[in-house]
């Protein structure tokens, strides 16, 4: 693959983001993002269903070649299942959280480093800003809990939230990297 590099989102990304989204719910058999259908409109809805302070892409190539091959957003904490766990473990009010959300790489792209990268973007904008980095992830995904215990984050409870009616356990993780 070629060089990615990493930068602010366009509207203009939109269409190819959402493209990524797809492929990445198609190879994990609709394990994530998890949606009914996997339409462009549910994806642009999906996607778009955040309060974003701001959003990245990780782009490869060069010229006419230039593919978004990632994303990743961070967002106010809102209404999340995890919202407590949060504030509670790090001892913080709701407007001093960054939600790392909405990460995701094409399967491509995958194991190439582009999600630590843009995981890196993110949480040095929370931090910027002055918040903490939070996110909450399926504890099922196994894969992405073990990505973002390497990157520094840890697990500070888990707590039942509720997918299409169906039972999901979520991990609710905090940026606390090892001194």
């Amino acid at each position: 693959m070629s060089e990615v590099v990493v930068r602010r989102f366009d509207e203009a990304d939109a269409v190819e983001t959402v493209e990524v989204f797809k492929a990445i719910h198609a190879a994990t058999s609709g394990s994530y993002p998890l949606l009914r259908e996997c339409s462009d409109a549910a994806v642009e809805t999906w996607l778009g269903n955040k309060n974003w302070f701001n959003r990245w892409v990780a782009v490869s190539g060069v010229g006419p070649a230039k593919r978004v091959v990632g994303h990743v957003g961070i967002c106010s904490a809102g209404s999340d299942t995890s919202l407590t766990l949060w504030t509670d473990a790090l001892g913080v009010e709701t407007g001093e959280l960054s939600v790392v959300s909405k990460l995701g790489v094409s399967p491509a792209a995958q194991r190439s480093g582009v999600a630590w990268n843009l995981l890196k973007v993110a949480v040095e904008q929370a931090q910027a800003a002055g918040n903490a980095a939070v996110l909450d992830v399926a504890s099922s995904n196994v894969a992405a809990i073990r990505l973002y215990q390497a990157f520094g984050f840890r697990t500070v409870a888990t707590a039942e939230d509720s997918w299409d009616g169906k039972p999901l356990e979520v991990a609710a993780m905090v940026y606390r990297p090892s001194s």
